[in-house]
């Protein structure tokens, strides 16, 4: 159990955050097995940093975050082995 995934939290979240948004779910909770998973992600999310990296690392991206804008301007002519040995950073001299 990802504890970002299932409870919708952003990974980016300081602990502060993270223990306001749990604290404000929990409060709505309505059973025990709720107020146990709350309370395990909170844990989970809190006590080792390490940890929190992890599962923030292993949270895939929101849909709306993989939106890419359409290019400014149409590339107008193709990429060729010269052109792009003219790339300094390319050319390494292996000629």
């Amino acid at each position: 159990m990802n504890p970002f995934e299932t409870f919708n939290l952003d990974p980016s979240l300081g602990l502060a955050e993270i223990t306001e948004h749990l604290r404000d779910r929990l409060e709505v909770a309505k059973t025990e097995d709720e107020h146990a998973a709350l309370r395990k992600a909170w844990e989970l999310l809190t006590r080792a940093p390490l940890d929190r990296l992890r599962w923030a690392l292993l949270t895939p991206p929101i849909s709306s975050d993989l939106i890419l804008s359409p290019p400014r301007a149409a590339v107008e002519e193709r990429f060729s082995v010269d052109s792009i040995k003219q790339i300094d950073f390319i050319n390494v001299g292996s000629e």
